[in-house]
């Protein structure tokens, strides 16, 4: 019930900041790599249309060595550009040297594979010099899910061209329904998500809001593949309505579970911020969701 009333004071708050027409963030930005052929990897960032990618890899001899390239995206999901190696620079301790470029070495290729429109991507191919590697976004510490959901969350609404807003921190998880990969839920039980590997909403994951007495208040569907941010759908009765979801706070702030006890330190992470979303998701894994009673029925699973 707490989380419904924020929902509606924020919805109160936000009438006068109707959502406006914008362009998401293409790419998630940070760090990337190539699963199928580990030890080298990029980093990709993204801001205003313009991209910047610093890759980290050897020449034919084994040697260490670093590209950049650098322009604007020709679309949303594609750039090339030249890419230039340098040598000379300064090292660490030294009397600053500037670094020159020591060769040019062809145009390189990014095709971005968005996991949703309106979701930056996560996915995607880069070609250079006659090779072709599929990439993606590194997860180098958010885990597999449940867990990855453990940590505050904000999901933001824009219900009639009107933005809406709800809270959530989900602190413990839970044994899985079926299709699930198990889930995840607030301190006092009253909103419950949970993923699927399998079934008809295979690849995104759901989250319930319950009032004390079982009762419905808020359901979202979701595609969660972005690093600190998810993408989806506030539903009720038939009718959807675009949703941005932004982790607002760490797990480690907010929950005493350690799912990695590997890490021996904190990584701090942020919330990323894109734009809004377009006013229809047309993605046919949601086309599932377009009858009445839908989001209710699958809210009953979540209680199962």
């Amino acid at each position: 019930m707490r989380s419904l009333l924020r929902l509606m004071a924020l919805a109160a708050a936000l009438t006068i900041l109707p959502l406006l027409p914008a362009k998401a963030q293409n790419v998630d930005a940070g760090l990337w790599w190539s699963p199928a052929n580990p030890g080298w990897g990029l980093a990709i960032d993204e801001q205003n249309g313009a991209l910047v990618v610093i890759a980290y890899t050897y020449d034919s001899s084994g040697t260490g060595i670093w590209y950049f390239t650098n322009g604007f995206m020709s679309s949303r999901t594609t750039y090339s550009g030249p890419a230039q190696t340098f040598r000379g620079g300064q090292c660490a301790g030294c009397t600053y040297t500037a670094p020159s470029v020591a060769g040019e070495l062809g145009t390189v290729t990014f095709t971005f594979t968005p996991a949703l429109t309106g979701a930056p991507a996560t996915t995607g191919t880069v070609s250079l010099n006659g090779g072709t590697y599929a990439i993606e976004r590194f997860n180098f510490n958010l885990g597999d899910f449940p867990h990855r959901m453990l940590g505050q969350w904000a999901f933001v609404s824009r219900v009639n061209g009107v933005a809406a807003a709800a809270i959530f921190t989900f602190t413990r998880v839970g044994t899985a329904t079926t299709g699930g990969t198990g889930r995840f839920l607030t301190a006092d039980g009253l909103t419950i998500g949970q993923c699927y590997s399998s079934g008809s909403i295979a690849g995104l994951c759901e989250i319930g809001n319950f009032s004390s007495s079982g009762a419905l208040q808020l359901y979202m569907l979701f595609d969660p593949r972005v690093t600190n941010s998810l993408v989806g759908l506030y539903l009720s009765n038939g009718q959807y309505w675009p949703t941005l979801g932004f982790r607002t706070a760490a797990r480690r702030d907010v929950t005493s579970v350690d799912v990695l006890p590997d890490m021996v330190s904190a990584i701090p992470e942020k919330a990323e911020q894109f734009g809004n979303i377009p006013n229809e998701i047309k993605d046919p894994r949601f086309l599932v969701t377009q009858t009445p009673g839908w989001a209710d029925d699958r809210a009953k699973l979540l209680k199962e």
